[in-house]
């Protein structure tokens, strides 16, 4: 059986070094043997379990419903795998379906927008280009700088507001904003839009923290970038909680 480092099964399954030491603390790949010297050596088994698990991030699935997956698949039958699998798909189908009604619903105001531009000769107060926007002020200033597909930045708000609705208490500073979880939210899935986000909005900084059942989310925008969090997080005037 032919033994890899933890670079070579980087490199074979297009997963970075740095998330297989994730997936082996969050229990989704099991500890490798080591070397004397102290080093990972993995074999194909941790090649094929990395495909499942890529396969079923494709599908939307969260890591900790993965981890289950994985526990069952250590159980040697695949029965139960395809059964809660079959689950977790249903419940991706109408995670989706609810996107496509905000997709659906942003196609329907662009139409009205598209509708009114240069029917009339001579631009007025009903003028498509001296109407006031229906998005929030901010969500324009955040779509300027994020690289999202402009198709895709109404999904990914929503996200962040779903997020925001599940917190216990915001807290508002001069730059930045406080999200308090209690333990029903994991690190997994608030680590999982922390790193969409960072991809695409680098100007965002995002900071975790664990006390006890508690665990907050910090976003920060730099001075002067309170409007850009707050209209990522869809909050208003008044918001606290």
């Amino acid at each position: 059986m032919t033994a890899m480092t933890i670079s070579q099964l980087a490199h074979r399954s297009g997963v970075p070094a740095t998330t297989l030491r994730y997936y082996e603390k969050a229990g989704i790949l099991p500890q490798p043997p080591r070397t004397d010297a102290g080093y990972r050596r993995y074999d194909e088994d941790a090649l094929t379990r990395i495909g499942f698990l890529q396969r079923a991030r494709t599908l939307g699935i969260e890591l900790r419903d993965i981890a289950e997956l994985v526990r069952l698949w250590d159980g040697d039958r695949c029965e139960p795998v395809q059964d809660q699998l079959r689950i977790m798909v249903h419940e991706q189908r109408l995670a989706t379906r609810e996107r496509l009604d905000v997709l659906t619903q942003l196609a329907a105001d662009l139409d009205a927008v598209g509708s009114r531009i240069g029917a009339d000769d001579t631009c007025g107060p009903d003028c498509a280009c001296m109407a006031s926007p229906t998005v929030s002020s901010t969500d324009p200033m955040i779509g300027a700088c994020c690289t999202l597909d402009a198709s895709d930045l109404p999904i990914r708000l929503a996200e962040w507001r779903r997020l925001r609705d599940r917190a216990t208490s915001i807290d508002e500073g001069a730059s930045a904003v406080r999200l308090t979880f209690s333990s029903d939210v994991t690190i997994e899935e608030v680590a999982r839009l922390v790193d969409l986000e960072s991809a695409c909005c680098t100007f965002y900084r995002f900071t975790m923290a664990i006390d006890g059942d508690a665990r907050s989310l910090t976003v920060d925008a730099g001075p002067n970038g309170q409007p850009a969090v707050r209209g990522l997080l869809g909050l208003s005037a008044s918001s606290e909680k």
